[in-house]
Order: C-alpha cells, then structure tokens, then sequence
C-alpha cells in the first residue's frame, strides 16, 4: 500500500542526467542534489508552468547496493576518496586532544541521506519554537506549522503486534505521524537481544519512554523508526524516491557531476540580485541564467562557501583572497554548530550477534546473497536504537538549572556573534525545561575512535577476533559555537572548518554527565547481561583500546577529550535570524541584502536540533517549497 501511496504522490518524476539539455535559462536553479534540494525540486516543478534546474556535483546512486542495502551502511566509509562522501578534517581542537578530526558530508543525489545510519527521528517543539524566538515578527516558523511538513514529507508504517511486544512499542501515538509522503519509515522487521533489551533496560532505571518521540517532547529510551521501506527492505531517502520511479516531468532536469562555483550577481536597480550560476563539469565551465530564483542547498559546510566565493560574506576575508565584495555580511559561516558524539565500546557474549560476525567473508558473502535473493536476513535492518534524555535524568542529583559560574565563565556577551546571548538564554531555559540534553544511540558492533582522523576506519569495526557493543552518546544543545569560511577563491579548494566543539565550559559539563549516564544504563539488566564482565568484579568489560581502567568520574573528561567523535549534524552557518542578531537569511530563507537568492538546508538551522537531523532538513525544504509559491502566489 506505501508503494502505491508514494507512486500516486509521484504520478511524474525526475529527468536525471549529465547535461542541462542545452538550456541556458531556468526559473528556478537549485545548487545542491541532497534532501533539501531534491525535496524543493519535486515540490516547485508541481507548478507545471515553472522549469527547475538542480545541479550536483555527485553521481546518482539509485540502485547502488552498497546505499540501498540497510545492513551494510558502514562500507559506504571505506575510503576517504569516495564517490559517496566529501572529506573534511576540522582544525586542531584544544578540547579535543589538539585532534584533527576527518568528518564526512554526503556527496550524490540524496547527500547525506544515501550514507546515513538512516534513523528517523526528530526535532523537538523546542527546537523549532527556538527558532521563531529569533526571528521577530514572522509566524512561521513554530512548531505547531513544522510538524505539518514534517508528516507531509513521510509514510509511517505503523509496527505489527508482534513489533509492539517485542520492541515495547506501546508508546506509538499514530495520530502525530504522516501516511502520504515520499520517505517511508518503520520500524526494524527483525528484533534480537540488543533491541529487546534496550527498552526494557531504561524502563528499569526510570528511563522509559513517555510519549511519542515524533511528537516532539518524549524523553525516555526507545526503538527508533529506521528510513528503511518494510516492503523493499531498502533505505528511502531522496535520491531513491524523487529520481528513481518515473521520468516523465519534463519541467524538471537534474544534472550530476555538476560542481557550482560562484552564483552570479548582478546590480539591479542598486541591489544585488542572483541571476545565475557557474559550474564546473569534468574540465568545463558552464553559465546558465535563472528567471526568478537560485536556492543554495549544498550544506552548512559548502552554502558559507558558495556565498564568500560569489562575494557575499566578511569584506575582510573576502579583500584578502581577491574576491569583489557584493555583500558585505559578516556572519556567513559563523555560528557553526555540531553534535558532539562520545563512543563506548562494550565486549559482547559470545552467543550474541553483532556486526562482527560479518567480518568473515563467508558469513558476509551468505547474508548478502539472502538479500539479494530474497530480501531477508541480517542485512535488511539496522541493528540499533535510540534514547533522548534530559538534564535532570542525567545528573546523579536530578538537577536541572545550570550552574552559574559554569554560564558566567564564558560569558556570551563577549562572543563575536551577536545573537550569542539570545541563542545561550533559550539553551539554557530549553534545558531546565526538561528537554533533551542527551542521545544516547547503540550500535550492536564496534567502532574505532583512536583512527578519529580517517573516515575510512573510524567506524569500522576492530577486525581483532572479539565482538561488540557500542553506545553513542551525543551532547544535544551546545553552547560552543565554530565557524566554516573559504581558504581560497578556488571553488575545488575545501572551507576551514573550525569546528570550536566543547571550548565553552558548560558543553564539557554537560557530556560528562552524559558519559557516566551512558556506563550506568550499560551496566545495567536486562542489557547488561548481554556483556562481559570484568574477571574480578562486576563492572561489563570495554572494548580492547579503550581504557583498561574503566570510566570514571575521575578520568571521564580525559576520556572525553581523547575519544570523543562529532556527528555530521552540521548546522547554523547561513543562520535564519534577524539581522540585528548576525542573521544571514531571513524567516523566509532570502539572503539579506541580495534579491531573488535563498539558501535552504541545515545551514539556515539558527540552532542545531534534536536527534539525527535529515527530517528537519526535509522538513525545512517542504516548508521552504511553500514559501517560494506564496512568494509568487502560485499556493
């Protein structure tokens, strides 16, 4: 049935190909083939009489195994000159080690849609509340607005009874969900030990669910819903849905292998206005012209980029690279912001399955041939699950107000960003209000955080003969905040990411709680018995390269600063704000002081949200879509 809802909802779709056909001229050009895009496309080309140009610099990678198979997500990382991922590796962090680290950022049809962990989970109402608090006099952007396109843009498929008993899925409220959308979710079709435990596990500490995550407020432990069709066994995500089912609406190209390199500008009646962009295919340049609009989608770390590369940015910066300043907007690629992510790994009894029973080529070689014959077995899931929990339910005292001298030590007025304030005062009144501080997600595999500075080996499992259990701790609302600006009027030339993850004192806090928290539910039954001990006590046993010693309140920070990972939850560099608090598009994403330019993807995020983050970022485009034909009364 979720097949035949998204074919009708897809009655024409994409032409995908290598060139632009020649066409010179566009209504509408989009740079950026990710979730964002792709969703803005489908939804603009509804309009049958406006023609869309989207230009990726990435291949297609519909029907590529290696993206569609849920089970075997972590080969997509397997080498740092991939097809599917852009490289970056952030500047050296003083709290974290002085470390390096190599982060990723999608690269094809679907961006990081086609190479996430595929979890689908949510924004808070928070979050999204948060953001219209920055942006005055709009109604827009609230949750109660949001969440609509948030079930406009999905197809839940609601668990089966046998689901709900093994999984504890009682907490499932169908009436928040959305059943018409392009993206199916649903829940794991195959359970095991880990995700059984898991529930249960919070449930005995206090923790369990109270809601439904999806309706914004839940804190608890629980199953998430996987971006996995039941009915395929295979990841949806944009470039599947969008591109894959028909190719029949002829006012919609997308061209792959299509790096843009600079938006054109132009002084129209004394404004600069967007009426084009260049892009770079194979060893040629290319020039194509849009009637009404171009719309950056390329990512919080490439959207800052583009616009310093087409003069739109800090004059300073710009005037030392050679490049003509149009708008003189010091706030593109500021407010960085990330979510840091503390790994623990865990040796697993040896009855139980994990990701490294797949390690041996002939188990591997067998599940994969079930899958591709059958569409059964191990690799049809994602053998993980999910928690979101609150200051209070992390702190050993229940607290959940910030101490003060830890918000007075890094004082936000003395920040350079002038929303900082602003931004601090609704992250520490969300956090007294018992929203999530904390994800905790687990992975039934090991991971290697000593290789932090590779993405090839980073998140593959040690091929060392053991098997493991990792858990994910993600710090949710960070005060610290980085930037992302050019190095080089090169568009082939990556940005300086300084990411600033943990430099204010009050995130260090914060995660360590996180961290102790994680080593108490771990240790904890039922899912403690799934583990190894220590031989002489009862502490469960940690992975070999982690610390022999244990975690401890007295080595946890030491720990943190040495392990710790960053999520790809990149956001906040082209921020929606008010100009007056360093705001760099407004409440209907238009670049300030330039006309018919937008940006939309995670970089117009002013605060980073909640959870795994590729919802909201199509959630944000669906939203955008709407704005654009208000804007042309075409809705």
């Amino acid at each position: 049935m979720y097949r035949l809802r998204i074919f009708l909802f897809l009655y024409s779709l994409v032409a995908v190909g290598q060139a632009a056909d020649g066409r010179k001229e566009w209504d509408f050009i989009i740079a950026g083939g990710g979730s964002a895009g792709l969703t803005l496309a489908l939804r603009l080309s509804e309009i049958p009489s406006w023609n869309i140009l989207v230009l990726e610099a990435g291949v297609d990678h519909a029907g590529d195994i290696k993206v569609m198979t849920p089970g075997i997500f972590g080969s997509l990382y397997d080498s740092e000159n991939s097809s599917y991922h852009w490289t970056h590796h952030i500047t050296p962090q003083e709290n974290l080690n002085n470390r390096s680290l190599a982060i990723m950022s999608g690269k094809g049809l679907g961006g990081g849609s086609a190479i996430n962990f595929m979890f689908w989970t949510h924004a808070s109402r928070r979050d999204v509340d948060n953001w219209g608090a920055l942006n005055s006099g709009q109604n827009i952007w609230s949750w109660k607005r949001f969440q609509l396109y948030l079930k406009k843009a999905e197809t839940f498929v609601k668990p089966t009874a046998q689901q709900v008993d093994d999984l504890n899925l009682t907490f499932v409220d169908p009436s928040v969900h959305g059943y018409n959308g392009p993206i199916v979710n649903a829940f794991p079709a195959i359970t095991g030990p880990f995700l059984e435990a898991w529930p249960r596990t919070f449930r005995k500490l206090g923790l369990g669910i109270d809601g439904d995550p999806r309706g914004g407020t839940a804190l608890g432990g629980y199953t998430p819903t996987f971006s996995i069709n039941p009915e395929t066994k295979e990841r949806s995500y944009p470039g599947s849905v969008y591109t894959a089912l028909a190719r029949k609406r002829p006012n919609l190209r997308v061209v792959t292998g299509a790096l843009v390199t600079k938006v054109l500008l132009k002084k129209i009646k004394g404004i600069p206005t967007a009426v084009g962009v260049s892009y770079q295919q194979g060893s040629r340049q290319h020039q194509v012209r849009a009637k009404k609009e171009v719309i950056l989608s390329t990512g919080a770390l490439a959207s800052p980029k583009l616009l310093e590369l087409s003069g739109i940015g800090d004059e300073k910066l710009l005037n030392r690279l050679g490049i003509r300043t149009m708008v003189d907007s010091p706030f593109v690629g500021e407010n960085y912001q990330n979510h840091v992510m503390v790994p623990l790994g865990f040796n697993v009894k040896t009855s139980t399955t994990t990701a490294e029973d797949f390690n041996d080529p002939a188990s591997f070689e067998a599940a994969m041939t079930e899958y591709m014959a059958n569409r059964t077995g191990p690799f049809t899931v994602v053998n993980a699950s999910s928690s979101l929990l609150s200051l209070s339910q992390l702190r050993s005292d229940g607290a959940s107000a910030i101490p003060a001298d830890l918000l007075d030590s890094a004082s936000p007025g003395s920040h350079p960003h002038p929303g900082i304030t602003a931004q601090h005062n609704l992250i520490a009144k969300s956090l007294s209000s018992n929203t999530a501080a904390a994800q905790i997600i687990s992975l039934a595999g090991g991971l290697s955080p000593w290789f932090s500075d590779d993405t090839s080996r980073v998140f593959a499992s040690p091929k060392d003969g053991g098997r493991y259990f990792s858990l994910l701790a993600l710090f949710q609302q960070p005060f610290s905040r980085g930037s992302v600006h050019i190095q080089s009027p090169d568009a082939r030339i990556p940005p300086i990411v300084n990411s600033g993850d943990l430099s204010h004192p009050t995130d260090m806090e914060i995660t360590t709680q996180m961290v102790l928290k994680a080593v108490e539910i771990v240790s904890s039954p039922p899912l403690s018995g799934l583990l190894q001990h220590e031989t002489l006590g009862e502490r469960v046993a940690l992975q070999p390269g982690y610390p022999k010693e244990g975690i401890t309140e007295a080595n946890v920070q030491d720990f943190i600063q040495k392990y710790a990972l960053v999520a790809a939850h990149y956001s906040g560099t082209c921020a929606m704000m008010d100009k007056k608090l360093g705001g760099v598009v407004d409440s209907r994403l238009r670049v300030y002081g330039v006309s018919q330019l937008r940006v939309v993807d995670a970089s117009v995020f002013p605060m980073v949200p909640q959870g795994t983050i590729n919802s909201a970022v199509i959630g944000i485009a669906e939203l955008a879509a709407d704005l654009v034909k208000e804007d042309y009364q075409k809705l």
